[in-house]
């Protein structure tokens, strides 16, 4: 895997998500995400990003503390879940892009994190995950394609 440095991801009309969720409650905000865009006649323009902040063990239950971020082809009107973004953008970012089974993405994630250490470089921001290529069903699994990035600081201290 090759992990490049001075990446910048931007994304213009970005409708986003952040909050604590299990999993069966995330399923139920990107059902919402879903209706919302088509509520306002918009269109996805890029993939889904996500950054995960933390997890937690709440009752036995993993929460998570999670953004979702999904670009559409223009400005629209959100409700109190959700938040709109005319551009996002994440500037001075390391990234690898992870390619084949979803099991083995940590994998990736660690080998970025080594890399950011052992290049001494100070880390800014959560990963930022952008889905490149979906499986397209179960037997497609190891073709799933995720660039991650994380933002480090420029600083040289």
């Amino acid at each position: 895997m090759t992990i490049t440095e001075n990446n910048t991801l931007e994304m213009k009309n970005v409708v986003s998500f952040r909050g604590k969720v299990t999993q069966q409650k995330m399923e139920e905000v990107m059902r919402s995400f879903e209706n919302l865009i088509q509520e306002n006649n918009a269109c996805r323009t890029g993939p889904t990003v996500t950054a995960t902040y933390a997890v937690e063990d709440e009752f036995g239950h993993s929460v998570m503390d999670i953004e979702v971020l999904i670009p559409v082809d223009k400005k629209i009107t959100t409700n109190s879940e959700f938040k709109f973004k005319p551009l996002f953008r994440l500037n001075n970012a390391v990234k690898i892009r992870h390619k084949g089974n979803p099991a083995l993405l940590q994998n990736s994630v660690n080998e970025l994190m080594q890399y950011i250490n052992s290049h001494k470089l100070m880390p800014i921001t959560a990963g930022y995950n952008v889905t490149v290529q979906e499986p397209a069903n179960q037997n497609d699994i190891d073709n799933l394609i995720v660039d991650m990035y994380v933002g480090v600081c420029d600083n040289i201290l």
